[in-house]
């Protein structure tokens, strides 16, 4: 194998493993954005803390109503689920190992001439 071949696989291979970090990345986006979507349309006019408070000191929202738009509001700042924090890990890692690999075997072309 010649330095032009394993410089050629390794763009291909950080090719496809940004494709792949690319895609998950997307699919999480979606999902937060679904969960606040969802979370907006059940929170309704109210948008902030005081907003519920207001409501409540006044008279028109129940306890029961205020702590559910206090959880309500507690999720719009939507985490990262687990799923998607295992493929970036596992992503990072095949991207360490690739990056390892290839540099070796750059070496070892730059040495030798030949793999």
């Amino acid at each position: 194998m010649k330095a032009t071949d394993v410089m050629q696989l390794q763009s291909w291979w950080m090719a496809r493993l940004k494709e792949l970090t690319d895609k998950v990345n997307k699919e999480e986006e979606k999902r937060q954005e679904k969960v606040r979507r969802g979370v907006d349309r059940q929170l309704g006019e109210y948008r902030t803390f005081n907003d519920v408070q207001d409501a409540y000191g006044c008279g028109v929202i129940s306890e029961k109503k205020r702590d559910r738009l206090y959880d309500l509001l507690e999720r719009q700042n939507v985490e990262p689920d687990w799923l998607y924090e295992a493929k970036i890990s596992l992503l990072t890692e095949l991207y360490q190992t690739a990056k390892r690999i290839f540099s070796e075997n750059f070496d070892a072309v730059n040495r030798n001439g030949d793999v």
